[in-house]
């Protein structure tokens, strides 16, 4: 190991010693390399054809939690992943959110910090915004994962007793609450089924990790098992029918999502990806399902929500931060189609890796990413906007590129491109712009198309391509390289 890396090239840093304006990009002076600006360029005509990513359809809105700036809060977003807001941030700390089946209430967990139970927020409508009240609570000890029940008339969820867990049943009417008898106390993740008469759950009967999926009936009679594995099983809930249920499983050690009829026949895997998917949720129509995952780790790992077809296909990120988000709940009846018109503007791209001129040797592979800043009105979503190949030569790069989930206004997007150096030795260089819905060009802050540039060199076979910059890091006041050098 330790003559390994003895012969790795050395990395240093160099302090660029730039000053950061506070709304301005890190990195504006880039003049150290050659042609790090290409010029303006005109779409092509025809355009090239661009790949169909079979993202899902997006009407609809979804709750989730998000744990923003330290605080749990209930938030709301259109099933694109649009005009993500918080219908919570002003009464406390709340999350899980669950919809009642006519889309005017949220049940939700009260958090540590404003207290502990499970509490229900009205919503209205105001100015064709959903708008919450101050959640009402209902119990006062910790508990959690609420549900409704499908004709709204009470809601299922999980108490602390005396040892592990209960499951309770509360009338919504008469605010009475129902020990579900016979149930381990070692559950998680209660769903009340479509035709009103089961609870599907997960259980930890050993208390060991390994828990199995179970049914029982409202009453507590008629336990179930409808999984039984020497690994993770949990997170279940229920297609809109009733008829399927989706839920996570930990088989090769990775977590992945799983669907199986009702009686645990039938087992389809629906995911599978080195990080771990959970937290399930179908929508309305029964063709798609919000989950959440760890996946693409340009945040450092933090739970991020996804939407995918019910068939594995159209994979799409919907949030792109830095804080936790979890549990998403589609909300029943909704006929929100995304965002509405909205006038779009981004700041100046920044290279973030392979800063113009980098040199490379042919056939070498890398990635390029840009940075840049959303500064208009719209939401750079997956299924609307994407970089798009416009000149110069792909170099193995995609010609279309979506955006790595929902770019709220106000934020920053990190985007990558494969490529691969060509054979041929000289300058070579490409230009994508940034297009929106309708193939419009999203302008700069000068009003021309915004344009991301991949531009290197390539040396003959045999030459020296060190020393060489590889990546821009950004700080709160100032700005760096990484460079590669010879021992």
């Amino acid at each position: 190991m330790e003559s390994s890396f003895k012969i790795l090239p050395m990395v240093i840093i160099l302090s660029l010693s730039l000053v950061l304006s506070a709304c301005g990009p890190a990195i504006t002076d880039t003049s150290v390399f050659a042609n790090t600006q290409a010029p303006t360029v005109e779409l092509p005509t025809p355009l090239p054809p661009e790949p169909d990513f079979g993202f899902p359809s997006t009407d609809g809105e979804i709750a989730f939690s998000s744990q923003r700036d330290g605080t749990w809060q209930v938030m709301l977003m259109n099933a694109d992943g649009s005009n993500q807001t918080s219908l919570t941030s002003k009464y406390g700390e709340y999350s899980y959110p669950a919809w009642s089946p006519n889309g005017s209430q949220l049940a939700m967990r009260i958090d540590f910090g404003t207290g502990s139970g499970i509490a229900i927020m009205d919503l209205t409508k105001s100015g064709g915004i959903l708008e919450g009240s101050q959640p009402a609570a209902i119990t006062d000890v910790f508990s959690d994962a609420p549900d409704w029940s499908p004709d709204g008339s009470q809601l299922v969820f999980m108490s602390s007793g005396d040892f592990g867990w209960d499951l309770d049943r509360y009338s919504v009417s008469t605010n009475a609450f129902f020990k579900v008898p016979g149930i381990s106390p070692w559950i998680r993740d209660p769903k009340w089924s479509p035709d009103g008469q089961q609870i599907v759950f997960s259980a930890d009967i050993e208390n060991n990790g390994n828990s199995d999926i179970y049914l029982v009936n409202v009453d507590g009679s008629g336990l179930t098992q409808l999984t039984s594995n020497s690994f993770y099983e949990g997170s279940p809930a229920w297609s809109p029918d009733g008829q399927r249920i989706v839920f996570t499983a930990s088989e090769d050690n990775n977590k992945d999502l799983y669907i199986m009829n009702r009686d645990g026949s039938n087992l389809i895997r629906l995911t599978s990806d080195p990080a771990g998917e959970f937290d399930a949720a179908w929508s309305p129509d029964g063709t798609r399902i919000a989950f959440v995952s760890t996946r693409n780790e340009n945040n450092d790992s933090n739970y991020e929500i996804y939407m995918i077809n019910v068939d594995g296909s159209g994979e799409m990120r919907l949030t792109n931060n830095t804080y936790t988000d979890r549990w998403p709940d589609w909300r029943p009846g909704s006929t929100a189609t995304g965002q509405k018109a909205c006038q779009s503007e981004a700041n100046s791209v920044i290279d973030v890796s392979i800063p113009s001129g980098t040199q490379f040797l042919s056939s070498t592979s890398a990635t390029k990413i840009w940075r840049a800043d959303n500064f208009g009105q719209c939401t750079f979503t997956p299924d609307a906007y994407r970089l798009r190949f416009v000149s110069g030569e792909l170099m193995g790069a995609p010609i279309s590129i979506p955006m790595p989930g929902a770019i709220q206004p106000g934020t920053s997007v990190e985007i990558s491109a494969p490529f691969t150096a060509p054979a041929v030795v000289g300058v070579h260089s490409g230009t994508w712009q940034l297009l929106d819905s309708s193939d419009n060009p999203v302008p700069g802050p000068n009003g021309s198309p915004l344009e991301f540039t991949i531009n290197i060199e390539v040396l003959e076979n045999g030459q020296s391509i060190l020393p060489a910059p590889i990546y821009f890091l950004r700080g709160e006041r100032s700005a760096s390289q990484i460079w590669k050098m010879e021992r």
